[in-house]
């Protein structure tokens, strides 16, 4: 049940996303907590004390990456998973840079990024608003003369892509986000397309307008054959770009379909939409009065996702002809889309989803609420690679925001997903430092914990579930009912349990939808059953290495490479198989092999900590992070010293009791090693 105030926020949020196309203030409604109250804008007197926190020092996991990217092939969608060209099996850990980090970052800069990038353990970056006009300057889309891009910002781009190559960084690639159109462009109903934005722009409209089609194949041709000065290859024939999606957030079936209605004051392409519905009513028998009725779940539904995949099937077609290799998907699956927005989206190379939580998400609750990643667990159609270009807490800074980062690598590793980007790395340039969650590079409750769930996630030190299961809907349940996927309990209640799916039904009034063989796994129809007992406190998976504590809010993971504990720390000892943690301050504690072997052999393991941090309102020092009191002990033998990498300090020799090494939390920044004492 939600304050009065939380349901306000959510209503006004709900107006603003109309305005701003923002899959990230969908966040009120994806996970709204009254548990989690927004940090406050800066630092007050009371975290006076809390240490300076420049996170400059990181460790150095570019070691996993392969150098250049690319040097396997193409990436390819295998099944549920991805593989290189070689074969070589392909998963991506990454993060998302974004319109003014692309383009206004000194070149030196750039290069130091990119090896900062490969040392936190990314292996792919999401560019980001590179033609969003009506804020976004420079960008990708020239602002005036006969060439269709401009050449300072590509130069830029070139970089970016050329650079992260080198440290084995791969790219992702959309082709439009927020173009802004012109007069001069021939566009019909041009005027139009400034209802509910702030420029004139394509969502929604694109499905509709030939002219917007034309327009927008006309920049992917001139876009990803754009030659890079620095690597010499085309975009489209360089192997490190390991995606690509068409449109950003932008679909009929749920967001922008209502555009059209008689009130809306867009003639011109409601007319085109009456001419679509008589001819879908023509070839399905529906009655042509019911698919007007965009706001209902229901037949005008099937004709929205019958236009999506119109458009994004000679969309793919064409850039497949044009000589691109890697996986496509047309637009997102966000921002609380029903089940019927995955109609179109099954049938491209993979399903992109987004995701953003507000609160403590350890304290969802796998009965009754979908949240962070049962969002993202509801796009995952069987048969299809699973990626998540778009997830993190969302504004305002969340108090808590420490705690979804290792819990997410976790889960998807336990579901074997296959890529995730935060959101974001940097928005602003790299030359001017702001805090925000949308510049989580410098961040100390959020970058500290990268290298870890980096290494969780791409080495799979967290196992895949033993066991799979595949929801299989009716078509009534999945594409003519109000509030799928929220009904379907059984998707959060599985999720951290065992690999969950959802096998799309057909329905003969979209004769292109074709589900997929989806393999072993036990097919699952009562969609409304919990798989969580009613008086159940803990949620655990089927291997054993992940439980949480959804009413006291803690997660922990226990597996021989990787140990952590996260969330309510305070509340007493955790104890895990070689690790234990005793803290008095909430927050994440991790403790991570680098080398490969058991932490009980490990010759060099990394420390990391965060819990709640600050803005300063000053440059210097950005961030304020609190310390977590308390000390761990590790179950290791023989004499090892801790070194501190945040900022560097002196290494010191470990004591050591009963229990095992001491570790002291208080270690200045948000990492340090533990290695053999020399």
């Amino acid at each position: 049940r939600q304050p009065r105030a939380l349901a306000e926020a959510a209503r006004a949020t709900v107006a603003l996303v109309v305005r701003k196309n923002c899959a990230a203030l969908l966040l009120v409604l994806l996970a709204m907590s009254a548990t989690g109250e927004p940090e406050v804008k800066k630092c007050g007197p009371e975290q006076a004390e809390w240490r300076a926190s420049p996170l400059t020092e990181t460790p150095d996991l570019s070691f996993l990456n392969h150098k250049p990217a690319g040097r396997h092939g193409f990436v390819r969608p295998n099944g549920e998973a991805f593989a290189f060209q070689d074969g070589t099996a392909a998963r991506f850990w990454g993060t998302n840079l974004v319109a003014d980090a692309i383009f206004r970052t000194p070149d030196a800069l750039i290069d130091a990024e990119a090896v900062r990038i490969a040392r936190l353990g990314f292996n792919l970056v999401r560019l980001h608003h590179h033609d969003s006009g009506s804020w976004v300057r420079p960008n990708v889309i020239a602002a005036q003369g006969p060439d269709l891009l401009d050449p300072i910002a590509m130069r830029k781009l070139d970089r970016w892509i050329a650079k992260l190559k080198e440290q084995g960084v791969y790219v992702w690639l959309d082709v439009h986000t927020g173009r802004v159109f012109r007069p001069d462009q021939g566009i019909p109903g041009f005027e139009e397309l400034r209802v509910g934005q702030d420029a004139p722009k394509a969502k929604g409209f694109l499905y509709l307008n030939p002219r917007l089609e034309a327009l927008t194949l006309a920049f992917a041709d001139a876009f990803l054959g754009h030659r890079n000065a620095l690597t010499g290859l085309r975009y489209r024939e360089d192997p490190a770009i390991a995606a690509v999606l068409v449109t950003n957030e932008n679909d009929l079936s749920h967001h922008y379909g209502n555009l059209f209605l008689p009130d809306k004051g867009t003639p011109w392409h409601r007319a085109r939409l009456l001419e679509a519905a008589e001819a879908f009513a023509a070839s399905t028998g529906i009655p042509s009065a019911t698919l007007g009725r965009t706001w209902e779940p229901g037949p005008a539904k099937l004709l929205l996702a019958d236009l999506e995949q119109g458009v994004a099937q000679r969309v793919r077609n064409h850039l497949r002809k044009d000589g691109l290799r890697v996986p496509i998907a047309f637009t997102s699956y966000w921002g609380s889309s029903s089940t019927i927005a995955l109609a179109a989206l099954s049938q491209g190379d993979f399903i992109d989803a987004h995701s953003y939580a507000a609160g403590n998400v350890l304290r969802t609750d796998p009965r009754k609420q979908l949240g962070l990643l049962g969002w993202i667990a509801a796009g995952h159609v069987a048969g299809k690679p699973l990626t998540v270009s778009e997830w993190n807490h969302g504004q305002p800074l969340q108090r808590e925001r420490y705690a979804a980062h290792l819990w997410t690598a976790s889960i998807a590793s336990l579901q074997d997903w296959d890529a995730l980007m935060l959101f974001a790395y940097y928005s602003k340039s790299f030359g001017k430092p702001r805090a925000s969650i949308w510049n989580a590079a410098s961040d100390p409750a959020t970058i500290a914990l990268m290298p870890a769930a980096a290494m969780i996630f791409r080495r799979g030190d967290v196992a895949a579930a033993r066991k799979r299961f595949v929801l299989t809907p009716t078509a009534d349940q999945a594409y003519a009912q109000a509030g799928a996927p929220q009904r379907f309990a059984a998707i959060p209640s599985t999720l951290e349990q065992s690999r969950v799916s959802l096998a799309l039904p057909t329905v003969k009034e979209l004769p292109w939808l074709r589900s997929p063989a989806i393999g072993s796994g036990e097919r699952v129809t009562d969609l409304s059953k919990s798989r969580v007992a009613a008086d159940a406190t803990r949620v655990q998976s089927d291997t054993g290495e992940i439980v949480r504590d959804f009413t006291a809010g803690w997660v922990r993971v226990d597996t021989p490479r990787s140990q952590f504990a996260v969330g309510a720390l305070s509340k007493g000892p955790v104890e895990l198989s070689r690790v234990r943690i005793d803290a008095q301050t909430d927050g994440a504690v991790a403790f991570t092999s680098l080398d490969g072997e058991p932490l009980e052999r490990s010759q060099r393991i990394l420390v990391s900590s965060a819990a709640r941090a600050c803005p300063t309102g000053v440059v210097a020092p950005l961030w304020r992070a609190q310390p977590i009191e308390g000390r761990a002990w590790l179950r290791l033998a023989g004499a090892h010293r801790l070194v501190p990498l945040d900022p560097a300090g002196p290494p010191r020799d470990l004591s050591r009791d009963e229990r095992g090494l001491v570790v002291p939390l208080d270690f200045s920044g948000g990492w340090a090693l533990i290695e053999p004492a020399p």
